[in-house]
């Protein structure tokens, strides 16, 4: 008996979380992409992708999803130079990579993602140019995405990039 309650539980504590992800893409303010479609338009429009290594348990996944993706300066970074895309670390649906069919979950293994969240970017043509696990609080997350967004990674480390932004910021303040 206590088995058949514990599962009962289990199977609509899932469906409750599963119910909150849809909620998350319906409600944001920025359009969440399949892969497949995002990869496209990326390479259409020398744009990249971001994808979002998600899990429907994971507290810091919705502290992101509440805190960070909501704001202003986030949505016109990723609109600007992103597709986004949610991947459910543990979901068996199947999706497309690089012409490859993978569950979400093999994808995510593919990627070695070892824990969430954790963010990839992604260049046109579908090569991951990095990773970043954890929560990233807005202002942080803003300068990254624009890091990589604006290519700069391809000339300086982020540490230089963070500091010529905050004596630039410095310097517009005097």
């Amino acid at each position: 008996m206590r088995l058949l309650f514990i599962s009962i539980f289990v199977v609509l504590f899932i469906f409750n979380e599963s119910k909150a992800q849809d909620d998350f893409i319906e409600k944001s303010e920025l359009t969440w992409y399949s892969l497949k479609d995002a990869q496209s338009m990326a390479l259409e429009n020398s744009k990249k992708v971001l994808i979002f290594g998600d899990a429907v348990w994971c507290t810091f996944c919705k502290k992101m999803k509440k805190e960070v993706y909501p704001e202003s300066g986030v949505i016109n970074i990723i609109e600007e130079h992103f597709y986004p895309v949610l991947l459910d670390s543990e979901s068996n649906k199947v999706i497309e990579f690089n012409g490859n069919e993978f569950t979400e979950m093999e994808l995510a293994r593919a990627f070695r993602m070892s824990g969430t969240p954790t963010h990839y970017f992604l260049d046109s043509d579908g090569s991951v140019l990095g990773q970043q696990p954890g929560f990233i609080p807005a202002d942080i997350f803003e300068r990254l995405l624009s890091f990589i967004g604006t290519n700069s990674f391809k000339n300086i480390e982020f540490s230089e990039y963070e500091y010529k932004g905050s004596k630039l910021s410095d310097e517009e303040g005097e």
